[in-house]
């Protein structure tokens, strides 16, 4: 017989938080980061992990909430690329909020209770309170996801009993606090919205480990384009054994779990394929679309929907065997952190707080105009109907009556967070989860080459994500630039590839790095210089020299820039190359085609 126990709190809610501790490392490693902030930063931390396992787990039981929680919390888009390379705290905040507004949405269509009315509306207006574009995509989320539940729930009345009066009190409750929250919102609407940038993700990148970072480096933060090898592994694993128990007819018991991991997972792959090259035909023709700024805006929903289809592995590691469930739910705790150990650690840099949402505007109720009036009616409004609801006769049961933690499962997970915490103080040092470049030196650099552009550049090595192409591929150039003393004036750099006559492929960079000579500290470290080209369609097969040019560029047009000052180049041996370095020769292969009448 499994046994369980019992605690004052809940077991599984404690256990996450207390496994979301190891993200005060980072927090530990930046000293000028102000008290307010850290606290801020705890606190987002604390919502996404314990937000998404309260959702979670009225839908997975508490293990696999638990699991989603991790999976989410430690996400490398939030744990870095929102808390700390860009120190966009408002949609931090506002991708914290969402798990915990589908929490109490899914709580008021099961019990529309008006404290549960309330509660949503309320959720529902500090969402859109944050100002971001990215608030208003979650709500449209919310609100899909809504209707789709209550048409699943015609596969299963009889587990569910659910009426459509719930669905329609859930989505009336949605629509109050968006009215609530626009209302102040559109006071200064503009200030939160960004530019469309064409920046489009690659699928490869997406699907990468996170990087080791050089402490050498003087670039700092940067954001990365990928979901986390964790995050992908626990979301199919997920989706996976959702579809087997519900062939197998598990659903029965669970069909918003089951089938509420399908809206998910299918979403997760629809944001995927939108932040591909692929659909910029889409993006150029939809303002909708062009709305949310660039297509990497998209990460933090895709992170989202990843951590809700991994909760479902809780479903079925529950029907694990005894003998080997610790061991398996161990794997499965521990898997989130070991993944992202390197991005624990902080290179110099970070990047300056978005203050698109200034944090006084709370008071906006008190100091009266328009806006804030339609708010107070919004929330009477919702208090007159919560209080209407007290008289309907709703009594539907939960579909789900979560069990509490096994005592196998507790073990399980307190040994993953065993193999966080030994995995941590065994490679979490210099060498392992970072490195340090000396002065004068690129490391990570995969062809170690000096070249000394001009007086006071040097060129320390490259990276080039392959030697052989077809036309159309993707090439991924990165140069190591060092100056030996503080540049007194602004470059651009130039990536070309020659064959004969003209460069075929051209590219241009205002600063390396996008960092001005006055960021370019000499004596300090290097700066990475990233090209992430496309190669034409119709280039012809044959060899072409890789080269880079330096010009001074001095406040000019990135377009006639190279109309300046032109450095010259010299090798080790200090012989003169001219006005470029020839970096490396690759070679275009033509496409090979099947055989015609082949297959």
């Amino acid at each position: 017989m499994n046994r369980h126990y019992t605690l004052p709190v809940d077991s599984g809610l404690l256990l996450c938080l207390l496994s979301s501790l190891f993200l005060v490392l980072p927090l530990a490693q930046a000293p000028r980061l102000p008290v307010d902030e850290a606290i801020l930063l705890l606190f987002c931390f604390a919502l996404c992990s314990g937000g998404m396992y309260a959702f979670c787990k009225r839908r997975s039981g508490r293990l696999g909430a638990l699991i989603a929680g991790l999976v989410y919390v430690y996400s490398p888009v939030l744990m870095r690329n929102l808390a700390f390379a860009r120190g966009d705290y408002s949609e931090l905040l506002a991708m914290a909020l969402f798990p915990l507004l589908l929490w109490r949405v899914d709580a008021l269509r099961d019990r529309p209770l008006p404290v549960n009315f309330l509660l949503a509306v309320l959720l529902q207006a500090v969402l859109l309170h944050t100002r971001q574009t990215t608030a208003l995509t979650l709500t449209g989320i919310t609100l899909a996801w809504l209707l789709f539940e209550t048409l699943i729930q015609r596969f299963n009345r009889e587990a569910s009993q659910l009426r459509a009066h719930s669905g329609i009190l859930a989505a009336l409750a949605v629509a109050l606090g968006v009215f609530a929250g626009v209302a102040l919102w559109s006071q200064d609407a503009p200030a939160s919205l960004r530019a469309f940038s064409g920046n489009f993700l690659y699928l490869e990148d997406l699907l990468s480990a996170p990087p080791v970072d050089d402490a050498g480096a003087l670039n700092g933060l940067r954001q990365l384009p990928l979901l986390g090898p964790a995050q992908w592994a626990l979301a199919g694993l997920g989706a996976l054994g959702a579809l087997l128990l519900y062939i197998s007819g598990y659903r029965t018991r669970h069909p918003q779990a089951l089938l509420g991991t399908a809206y998910f997972t299918g979403l997760a792959l629809l944001l995927i394929s939108l932040m591909q090259p692929g659909a910029a035909g889409l993006w150029s023709g939809s303002p909708l679309l062009q709305g949310l700024g660039a297509p990497s805006q998209l990460l933090a929903l895709t992170a989202a929907c990843l951590a809700i289809a991994a909760s479902t592995n809780g479903l079925w590691l529950s029907r694990v065997s005894a003998r080997y469930r610790s061991t398996t739910v161990a794997i499965f705790v521990a898997a989130p952190i070991v993944t992202v150990i390197p991005l624990l650690y902080l290179p110099q840099g970070r990047a300056a707080l978005d203050t698109a949402a200034a944090l006084n505007e709370s008071a906006a109720f008190a100091t009266g105009g328009s806006g804030a009036l339609a708010a107070a009616a919004a929330c009477l409004i919702a208090i007159g109907i919560a209080w209407r609801t007290r008289s309907w006769p709703l009594t539907p049961r939960p579909y789900w009556t979560t069990p509490a933690l096994s005592r196998t499962s507790a073990v399980g997970v307190l040994l993953g967070g065993a193999i966080a915490l030994l995995s941590l103080l065994i490679s979490y040092r210099e060498g392992v989860a970072w490195i340090d470049s000396p002065p004068g030196q690129a490391l990570p650099a995969q062809v170690q080459r000096l070249y000394a552009i001009g007086d006071d550049v040097q060129l320390l090595g490259y990276d080039l994500n392959a030697d052989v192409f077809s036309p159309g591929d993707r090439l991924v150039f990165k140069a190591y630039w060092y100056a030996r003393e503080r540049p007194a004036r602004d470059y651009a750099s130039f990536l070309s590839l020659y064959a004969s006559g003209p460069p075929r492929l051209l590219a241009g960079k205002q600063h390396p790095a996008g960092l001005p000579a006055s960021e370019a500290r000499g004596h300090g470290g290097y700066i990475v210089d990233r090209y992430d080209l496309r190669m034409p369609v119709d280039l012809p097969a044959g060899d072409y020299e890789l080269s880079l040019t330096l010009y001074h560029c001095d406040g000019k047009p990135l377009d006639d820039c190279a109309s300046g000052n032109l450095l010259n180049a010299r090798d080790v041996a200090d012989a003169a190359l001219g006005g470029s370095a020839v970096i490396s020769t690759i070679r275009v292969v033509a496409p090979q085609y099947p055989p015609a009448g082949s297959g």
